[in-house]
């Protein structure tokens, strides 16, 4: 696999384009787990803040961090910062 180190992108996509060339279960399989490996931080992120907020203030901790991570997704905001400013300000 030959990859232009400048762009990550054009990488992946040609990471992507080597793998159809075996056949299209490959490119489905290669697709997924470009998919799952996108979501990796965000899940950790959330166990990390489910964690944390029942060792400061159980079942209300959960609450309240699930109450500021909502408003943030409601907003259409999405960035990390203000999610955590949101669930902080609760308390």
């Amino acid at each position: 696999m030959f990859c232009i180190q400048s762009d990550y992108r054009l990488c992946v996509v040609q990471d992507v384009a080597d793998s159809c060339k075996t056949g299209a279960a490959t490119d489905i399989i290669f697709g997924l787990a470009l998919g799952y490996k996108s979501a990796i931080i965000p899940c950790i992120v959330i166990a990390v803040c489910i964690f944390v907020s029942f060792t400061l203030a159980h079942m209300f901790g959960i609450a309240c961090a699930a109450l500021g991570m909502l408003t943030t997704l409601s907003t259409g905001n999405s960035s990390l910062r203000r999610s955590l400013l949101c669930s902080l300000a609760v308390w």
